[in-house]
């Protein structure tokens, strides 16, 4: 018998359009098992067909829907929680949570990726020609005095045109250490916290998280948790592992509000409407979302400029470092 494959968990979007498919066929008038096996056979991504299969397979064992994806293994922990309810108001609220997580996602890659992509491509023209161009040119200025910025420069190409296996080598190892950051659970905590307190970054940051907190806390709570179990499964929400885990470590003594202003990161708001009713929750993650989506934007449009003038920055120094010897600019 052939090992079965590994499981793999829905990401933000693929979930949202699970539930947005089973809840359009619940609202039709299909029993659960009906539309699960529908979406099943149907067209969509892969992964949502499969774990739809294995939903379905859980409720003809008898298991309740709330308790047949947790046994599927390929939900998020908002899913369980969001179908203790009726499945049909259980599939709206973990389509609007999941859209909601997701959107936050998009924004806030949107604010670093391209503008990384054009700050790594410059980096990568640059090396090209120091160690395949300019060697050839700096050789003709090899008995002059050069000014120090061009200097500096030309010792930098002659290296990669020399010993290009170790600059490849000290590129991996960078790599590697930037991955290891984000990525190893003991460094990623450090990372993150450091994230969380960056000049201009990190307020932003926070807002962020505290918007995906707040739809988490929103949706375990319309879901029937008690409201202290609602905070500590909300700290799975948020993306800063350091954060979860300082969510984690709230003592269990104290109430919800005590509890949000506890981890002393949230924005302040959030605790404030929450210290006037559990009804004002829909409002705080209203608010709380808008907040942070405009904090995404504000990061989108601080750090593409910033990092594409970057760029240019390092283009001129270039530029103006090899035009100087040419031009004999210098005594």
């Amino acid at each position: 018998m052939g090992r079965e494959k590994k499981k793999r968990r829905l990401s933000a979007a693929a979930t949202a359009e699970f539930a947005r498919s089973f809840g359009t066929l619940l609202a039709a008038g299909l029993p659960a098992a009906e539309a699960l096996r529908s979406i099943a056979e149907s067209r969509g991504s892969f992964a949502v067909r499969q774990a739809s299969d294995r939903v379905r397979a859980g409720l003809k064992e008898g298991y309740s829907l709330s308790e047949a994806v947790r046994r599927s293994g390929m939900f998020p922990r908002a899913a369980v929680a969001a179908f203790r309810a009726e499945p049909l108001e259980g599939a709206r609220r973990l389509e609007r949570y999941c859209e909601g997580q997701h959107e936050l996602g998009v924004r806030l890659r949107a604010a670093f990726l391209q503008p990384g992509i054009l700050l790594g491509v410059t980096l990568l023209v640059l090396l090209v020609l120091l160690g395949v161009v300019l060697p050839g040119y700096f050789e003709l200025f090899e008995r002059e005095e050069l000014p120090g910025a061009t200097a500096a420069l030309a010792r930098m190409s002659l290296f990669l045109a020399r010993d290009w296996g170790w600059a490849i080598l000290v590129l991996a190892g960078t790599a590697a250490l930037f991955v290891l950051l984000f990525r190893l659970p003991v460094l990623a905590r450090h990372t993150q916290r450091l994230l969380l307190y960056l000049p201009f970054v990190g307020h932003r940051l926070r807002t962020v998280e505290t918007g995906r907190f707040a739809q988490g806390l929103q949706l375990y709570c319309e879901s029937g948790l008690a409201p202290k179990e609602a905070f500590y499964q909300s700290g799975g929400s948020v993306r800063n592992r350091w954060l979860a885990a300082r969510v984690a470590a709230v003592p269990e003594e104290a109430d919800l509000v005590q509890s949000v202003r506890a981890v002393g990161v949230f924005d302040r708001q959030l605790a404030g409407l929450l210290g006037r009713g559990e009804e004002t929750l829909p409002i705080a993650a209203k608010l709380c979302t808008e907040e942070a989506e405009r904090a995404a934007d504000q990061l989108c449009r601080t750090a593409e400029p910033v990092l594409c003038g970057l760029s240019a920055l390092l283009m001129l120094f270039v530029m103006i470092s090899i035009l100087l010897p040419a031009f004999g600019l210098f005594s």
